[in-house]
This record gives C-alpha cells, structure tokens and sequence, in this order.
C-alpha cells in the first residue's frame, strides 16, 4: 500500500494500487509530467494520464513524460517486474501544461514552432531548444501561457564579425535555476574582442645575506580586456552574474573573470554603455618553482 510522508510517497506490498490526484487534468490537452522515483529496489511504475500503456519506470531517477491526457486524473501504479512487486518512493509528481512556443519574423509570420515534446521541464523551469537554421532575418520568440504572453525584442539572425559567443554555467544549481538536472548553458553574442595581453605575474623572491637575489616560485597569467562596445541595464546584470559562474566560456574557451563586479562606463546621453572586463584563461597559468 502507498504511505505518505515528509520524503513523499512510499510503496510495498502487493501489485497493483494506484496513487495520484483527481480532476487536475483536461482530458485532449498536452502535458509535461516530471516524476521523482527513490529508494527504487524492485518492481516498476505505470503513468496512466496519457493512456498510451507506454510510460514505464523501472529504476531511480528524474523521468519527464510528455503526451495527451485521456483522463482527468494524475494516476501512476505500483506493479510487478520480473516477478517481484514495486517497492520504492515517488518523490515528486510536477505537472507542467507546456506553453506555445513560436519563433516569428518580425512581419509578424510564424516561421518555426518549438514541438511541446522537445521542452525539458523541472519543477517550472523550462528549456527551449531553438534550431536556428533558418533564414538570415530578424525574428522574436513568442510564448503563449495564457492569459500570459511573453515576445522577445527582435533579433538578427545573421553573420556578424567583430563579435564573441559569450556562456556560463554552474556545476551545482545556483542563481535560482536549476543547473543540474537542466544542464542549463546560459548563452549571449555581444559586439566585443578580446585584446591588450598584459603578462601578470606572482612571484616570491629570496634575498640572500650577499645581497644575491633568487627566484623561488612565480606564476604568470597572460590577462587580457574583454571589451564589449554596448551593453544595456538587462544584458549588463545578466553578464555581471555570468562571469561570477562555475564555469564562464568566450567563444568555446574558458576563462577566469579577475574582477568579481562589472563596472559600465554608463553615459548621460545613452541607455547603453560600454564595458571592460579583465579576463585570462582558465588554465593558462605558466609556473616556475626553484627550490635548489
């Protein structure tokens, strides 16, 4: 039989009861399920929303169903598999009606819509994966949650010189998102270039008593600007938490942000502001140690 706790709901016992929650779904509606199973030793679990007979669980993990409800109820089932009854917790059961998620030039034309099944879902975090290989343009994204309707600003979807892929990530969740089961990659194009190399270097030094000197250990990190010619107040916050990440990527490499606040040159005249950020590479410190 299924018991109810703080941990959530645990089952042992014979085959075939059901858990779940009456009347929250609409019967011919599309729905994202994430489910949370623990503590998992034997037998399986059977959604049943969606009717299709198709949506097993056999072992420990975060599972994210995604299909049409053919009745009104959150229904899962504790069964046998090779022989031997569920036994185990459903941690979590989240349901998620997805949006509609549409791609659209700026004329106001519907070029791509986003496949409700390809939506990650986690306790009401969404990830959208876009495939941009449409025609150079200007386009926004546009979701519908309604009675909610959210429209990006118009982007260029286009060859752009003079600019750097800039990206971050966290191994743990952090900043209110969840990093780990969303393997969540924050990505931004800025107008920018990195230059002015500037060696830096740390070193100790040993003053022998005939005044000779002897270098015992120095380590030089090759530092340089990253300038990016604008950025406005949202781009500004989200770079300033961006480059304070786990891991913080410029075109693909890895580096190491040396000041923890950015800091725009914000003008009187302008919403816009240019920015310099002192970056090195994460790896690339060149060590000396003399211990002779």
């Amino acid at each position: 039989m299924w018991n109810i706790s703080e941990i959530g709901a645990c089952y042992s016992g014979a085959s075939g009861q059901a858990i779940g929650q009456s009347g929250i779904l609409e019967v011919g509606k599309s729905y994202i399920v994430s489910i949370e199973v623990s503590g998992m030793t034997n037998g399986k679990l059977s959604f049943d929303s969606f009717g299709d007979g198709l949506n097993e669980i056999i072992d420990n993990g975060v599972y994210q169903l995604s299909g049409i409800a053919t009745i009104p109820d959150l229904s899962i089932t504790a069964l046998d598999y090779a022989g031997l009854p569920f036994n185990g917790c459903v941690t979590f059961a989240y349901v998620l009606e997805p949006p509609i998620i549409n791609v659209v030039d700026c004329g106001g034309g519907i070029v791509y819509t986003v496949p409700s099944n390809t939506l990650d879902a986690y306790k009401g975090f969404i990830q959208i994966a876009v495939p941009w290989d449409l025609p150079n343009g200007k386009y926004t994204i546009q979701i519908e949650d309604v009675p909610i309707q959210y429209v990006s600003e118009c982007f260029d979807v286009n060859d752009h010189e003079c600019s750097l892929l800039l990206s971050w990530t966290n191994d743990d969740n952090g900043y209110n998102l969840d990093y780990q089961t969303l393997k969540l990659v924050n990505k931004l194009r800025v107008v920018g270039k990195l230059w002015n190399v500037a060696p830096n270097t740390d070193r100790e030094v040993f003053k022998f008593s005939n005044n000779t000197r002897k270098i015992i250990y120095s380590e030089t990190d090759m530092v340089q600007d990253l300038t990016i010619k604008d950025v406005v107040d949202y781009t500004a916050r989200a770079i300033g938490i961006g480059i304070n990440h786990d891991q913080f990527n410029i075109d693909g490499e890895e580096y190491y942000s040396e000041e923890p606040n950015l800091q725009p040159n914000w003008r009187k005249s302008s919403l816009s502001a240019p920015v310099v950020i002192k970056v090195s590479k994460k790896t690339s410190g060149l060590i000396n140690r003399n211990c002779k």
